[in-house]
C-alpha cells in the first residue's frame, strides 16, 4: 500500500518525537516539504524548519541544526514578528553553538530566550555553564540556582508524553550546582 504524500508530514512527526528516527524523521519532513516547494510547511501543527532542525541536532550535525534554526527564526520573525518565534529554537541553536564551543554565540541565543521568557530553566542553566566555563563561579551559580527555582516551578521545556532532545532534568542542574560549589571551597 503506497503513502498518500501528504501523509510524510504526520509520519515524520511520528519518528522524530515518538521513535526518535531522526534520519527517518528527515526524510519524510524533506519529502512533504517537497510537495509545495514555494511556501513553508507545517507538519502536525509545527513549522517544517524547526522539525527539521531538531532532526539535525539529532543526528549531531550541528552546522545544518545550526541553518535551519535560523531559517526558522528569520521566517517567524519576518512574517510574525520575533515574539512569536518558539523560544526553544533560541535554546536549541544556543545549545549547538554550546557543543561546537562557540560560547558567545550561544549565550547570545540564551539571552534572546531571556528576553522573551525570563524564566527559563534550560536558557538559565546553559548561561550558568557558561560563566562556569568562563571560571566565573560567583555567576555561575546565580545563574544555576535560579534556573533549579525555576525548574521546580515547572518553568522548563517538557511534554508528558514525549522526551525532547537534550531535556533538562533537575539533577543536570543539581550537578552543575555541585561542581561549582566545589569550587568555591
Amino acid at each position: 500500500m503506497e503513502l498518500d504524500p501528504y501523509h510524510f508530514g504526520y509520519r515524520g512527526w511520528i519518528k522524530l518525537r515518538k521513535l526518535k528516527d531522526f534520519k527517518g524523521a528527515f526524510d519524510d519532513f524533506n519529502s512533504f516539504d517537497q510537495l509545495t516547494p514555494s511556501s513553508v510547511d507545517y507538519a502536525w501543527g509545527e513549522h517544517i524548519f524547526y522539525l527539521k532542525a531538531e532532526c539535525k541536532l539529532g543526528l549531531n550535525q550541528l552546522d545544518s541544526a545550526v541553518i535551519y534554526y535560523t531559517k526558522y527564526i528569520n521566517d517567524v520573525s519576518k512574517t510574525n514578528g520575533a515574539k512569536f518565534v518558539d523560544i526553544n529554537a533560541f535554546i536549541y541553536r544556543g545549545i549547538c553553538f554550546f557543543l561546537k564551543n562557540k560560547l558567545s554565540k550561544s549565550s547570545a541565543d540564551f539571552d534572546s530566550c531571556l528576553k522573551y521568557n525570563s524564566k527559563s530553566s534550560e536558557a538559565l542553566f546553559y548561561k550558568g555553564i557558561i560563566h562556569y566555563k568562563n571560571k566565573k563561579y560567583k555567576q555561575s551559580l546565580a545563574f544555576l540556582v535560579k534556573a533549579k527555582e525555576n525548574f521546580k516551578k515547572g518553568y522548563y521545556h517538557f511534554d508528558s508524553y514525549n522526551e525532547y532532545i537534550l531535556q533538562l532534568y533537575d539533577s543536570d542542574i543539581e550537578c552543575q550546582i555541585n561542581k561549582v560549589l566545589k569550587l568555591r571551597k
